[in-house]
């Protein structure tokens, strides 16, 4: 029984000294809007050819601090969990309806345009999209509940 207690004390120890370097984390919010050069699905989702060129709109924000992040990153993840990196942008886009519906004027500006060719080391499957976005040195990872399927 002492031997369980110390692993796990040593476990617990190395994993709160791991913590302590790492960025805060951001509650954050985003939504997909449009992927242009791929087809909308009537479920809302999305389908595109392999090494298609696609840019993707919407938005993204940390509602409770009422920031926009310098960069978002359009990610996709598939049932693995293997993460393939797509393209970035800078938020710049004027979306007063964020700003409305969070009562934030601070709000206003968070959407954003980023486009990009599918790589060609993505191989055809369905993919999870994620949104993540850089605010003054944390991270915020949003789930857009959105998925795209690469398929011929």
């Amino acid at each position: 029984m002492k031997q369980i207690i110390l692993v796990s004390t040593v476990f617990i120890f190395a994993a709160l000294q791991g913590c302590s370097q790492q960025k805060p984390a951001v509650v954050s919010q985003c939504s997909i809007d449009a992927l242009d050069g791929a087809d909308r699905l009537p479920d809302g989702n999305f389908v595109a050819v392999p090494n298609a060129k696609l840019t993707a709109g919407g938005w993204f924000a940390d509602i409770h601090a009422g920031q926009s992040p310098e960069k978002v990153t359009f990610i996709l993840v598939n049932e693995s969990g293997n993460v393939f990196l797509q393209g970035s942008a800078a938020p710049n886009i004027s979306r007063p309806d964020v700003a409305q519906v969070f009562n934030k004027e601070s709000l206003k500006n968070t959407g954003f345009s980023v486009g990009f060719q599918l790589n060609s080391n993505v191989p055809s499957a369905t993919y999870s999209i994620v949104l993540n976005g850089e605010f003054d040195g944390k991270t915020g990872v949003c789930s857009t509940n959105k998925s795209l399927k690469i398929s011929n």
